[in-house]
């Protein structure tokens, strides 16, 4: 009966309480978690090397604010009705996935951890008729994981773990299917250096692999929150990738290709984007000095 009154809790909520539920919610965790405090600073500094202090402080806990919008949002879409769910959402250049679905090639989606990331997911079915294969990796909190596993899947998406997915998505790629990838996280293995934001980093070259042996289109999708908290869900034209005689060079710069989309993205909404993540520590690995002795005091304090 208590698990009943919160999804209908959550269910009743309008755009704006969604907003002022979440801005506390982050404000709670931006104090909560000194870790991820400490990283998105970091991150800010690195990348405005020219802003004051307290301009980096203010803006991070307006990031903070941001995700825990992010995080009220998706329980929201898991505790609604569909229709519920739709009502919020506008879809800008719906056309390129339907133009694509027609061609029969199978459809890419690179997305980022940019915006209501988690609910365009959860509304991708709803919206272009056709569900996401995406990779699962497990996070360790079995309740949060199974919370992830439903809400990934209730409209019709399908996960797969991360061992040996490249196989599994290539083949429903070759069945016209659409795979989902998230393409602004640093990777070590499978990944090519990059330029973002100004600096050398790494990034799967997963996607672009996935392209060449495919021959799928690639299209980048984000869902970002207005001020009034209705979301957007912008769809981009296909991202065009040379194939020639050099594969290396063809997955190295295809994948720079999306990465320059992706950072285009963020520019435009960047208090939207999840800064707390080691996105440079590849070739930047002093950047985050002292970050693991927080993440330990912070375990300490709660025992």
């Amino acid at each position: 009966m208590v698990k009943t009154g919160l999804n209908r809790l959550f269910a009743s909520l309008t755009s704006r309480r969604l907003r002022i539920v979440g801005q506390i919610l982050g404000g709670l965790l931006y104090l909560a978690l000194p870790y991820y405090r400490f990283i998105a600073r970091r991150n800010l500094r690195f990348v405005h090397p020219h802003w004051p202090v307290a301009r980096v402080h203010r803006f991070t806990r307006k990031v903070f604010r941001e995700f825990g919008i992010t995080l009220i949002e998706a329980l929201h879409t898991i505790c609604s009705r569909p229709e519920q769910c739709l009502q919020r959402l506008d879809i800008e250049g719906a056309h390129h996935i339907t133009e694509a679905n027609q061609r029969g090639r199978g459809v890419i989606i690179i997305s980022a951890h940019l915006g209501s990331w988690e609910t365009a997911l959860q509304l991708y079915p709803l919206c272009f008729e056709r569900p996401l294969l995406c990779v699962h990796k497990v996070i360790g909190w079995e309740r949060v994981d199974r919370l992830m596993i439903r809400s990934r899947t209730r409209f019709g998406n399908m996960l797969i773990p991360k061992k040996r997915a490249f196989g599994k998505m290539l083949k429903h790629l070759r069945q016209s299917g659409s795979v989902a990838l998230m393409m602004d996280l640093s990777r070590q293995k499978q990944s090519v250096p990059v330029q973002f934001m100004g600096h050398r980093t790494s990034a799967s070259l997963g996607a672009a692999m996935l392209a060449m042996r495919s021959g799928s289109p690639v299209i980048f999708v984000s869902c970002i929150r207005a001020p009034d908290g209705r979301l957007k869900m912008q769809v981009d034209p296909p991202i065009t990738l040379q194939r020639t005689s050099d594969m290396r060079a063809d997955l190295q710069q295809g994948t720079q290709l999306m990465t320059a989309v992706i950072e285009r993205a963020v520019g435009r909404h960047p208090e939207q984007w999840f800064w707390m993540q080691k996105r440079w520590e590849t070739y930047h690995a002093g950047l985050y000095t002292n970050a693991a002795s927080l993440r330990r005091f912070s375990s300490k304090k709660k025992k």
